[in-house]
This record gives C-alpha cells, structure tokens and sequence, in this order.
C-alpha cells in the first residue's frame, strides 16, 4: 500500500489535511492512496468523538460503495466500523 504524509503546519484540526486528500485521491481514481488517507484521518481521530469527522468519513466511506468488491477497501471498512458503526 502507497505510504501517504500530511504536514499539519497551520491546521488547527489536524484530520482536515487526510480528509482533503482522501477525496482528491478518490476523485482522481487513485483508490489505495484515498484509503490510505482515509485511514489517517481514522488514527487523527483516535479517541476524539467529532461528529463533523465522523461524518466527513461515512461520506467517504458511501462513495466507496461502488469498490467493496476491493480488497483494500474491506480492509478500510474493517477498521473503520468500530469508529463509523456499520455501514447502511
């Protein structure tokens, strides 16, 4: 899987940096790399409850419905369900 950084100079919430990228990622067809950014956001999230990143993800995670059939999207899905709840 591609190694994806953020720098957070200058972010006051440090998960906004991963989630723009996630949806770059995604829009540019670049599906490892938009999970691997989205699975940043998940460990910026840790044990911080924001339910406006929780959210920002489960869109993600719905615009992903297309690719479930991938395995690097069920892993996401794996790790992203205690976090998320499951998916509708």
């Amino acid at each position: 899987m591609p190694r994806v950084s953020f720098t957070r100079v200058g972010v006051t919430q440090p998960w906004l940096s991963p989630a723009f990228a996630m949806s770059r990622f995604l829009q540019q067809g670049r599906l490892e790399e938009a999970v691997t950014a989205a699975g940043g956001a998940l460990d910026f999230l840790g044990g911080v409850h924001s339910e406006r990143s929780v959210q920002a993800l489960r869109d993600f995670r719905g615009r992903l419905a297309p690719f479930r059939a991938v395995p690097v999207v069920w892993a996401f899905e794996r790790r992203a369900r205690p976090v998320l709840g499951v998916a509708a």
